[in-house]
């Protein structure tokens, strides 16, 4: 099996591969054009648009990725059942730390010796350190990239895809994964430029880094969730009597 074969098909509404994308895009930036404080109350804040999009997105994954493994796992290869179990565990392990645990809907206190070493006093892991925050987005953000952008592309191209029903059909993402791969690169290069050359980006691209940091990862929960509801749809389309 080639390493350019990806699976044609992927079954997905539009509204969910293509229109959800380009939608975040313009609440991001909309929101912004029109005042900053909008767009930090609305959009950015503990319950705001980006928050719990995010939220949602991971938390539909893990279901899926749930409905993979128990509903169809007969049906997909033993180490892929359990990459797809991992998948699950590390939807579930997003989902709760974005909620820090249901803090943000329960308002839960957190706990004096956890307080002091995470920078949100909040009760949650990623912000206690770099290496549970910035480091697993920079991972994901490079195998989206590879996988997600640039790998479909190439494939697209070269009309090369894999054999139905075949590991690689299951692994690779599909084409379908393009536009939301742009928005994981794109909004975040922006950004960069104006950390890299120090300048100060005009209008309502200037955002703080922060801002874009969280764009970036509702953008590879979107992935997540499209990844894992892509193959729950072929799997049941193909073993569905």
């Amino acid at each position: 099996m080639g390493f350019y074969k990806l699976p044609k098909e992927h079954l997905l509404p539009k509204l969910i591969w293509f229109y959800l994308p380009i939608l975040t895009l313009i609440v991001f930036y909309g929101a912004r054009a029109i005042s900053e404080e909008i767009f930090y109350s609305v959009v950015f804040s503990e319950f705001g648009i980006i928050e719990n999009l995010s939220i949602l997105c991971t938390f539909v994954g893990f279901i899926y990725a749930l409905r993979i493994v128990f509903s169809y796992g007969e049906h997909i290869h033993k180490s892929f059942r359990i990459l797809m179990s991992l998948f699950a565990f590390g939807c579930l392990f997003l989902f709760v730390e974005e909620t820090s645990f249901g803090q943000h809907f329960f308002g839960w206190v957190t706990p004096e010796g956890l307080a002091a070493i995470n920078k949100q006093q909040e009760i949650n892991l990623h912000n206690t350190t770099d290496w549970l925050d910035k480091y697993p987005r920079l991972l994901l953000g490079i195998g989206i990239l590879v996988f997600g952008l640039i790998l479909p592309i190439v494939a697209t191209k070269k009309q090369n895809y894999a054999e139905k029903g075949s590991y690689a059909d299951y692994f690779f993402p599909t084409a379908a994964s393009i536009p939301v791969g742009l928005g994981v690169v794109i909004p975040r290069l922006i950004e960069r430029i104006g950390v890299w050359f120090n300048v100060e980006l005009p209008g309502f691209l200037n955002v703080k880094t922060h801002a874009y940091q969280e764009l970036q990862e509702t953008y590879i929960q979107i992935f997540l969730m499209m990844y894992a509801l892509s193959i729950f749809l072929r799997l049941k389309q193909r073993h569905t009597a």
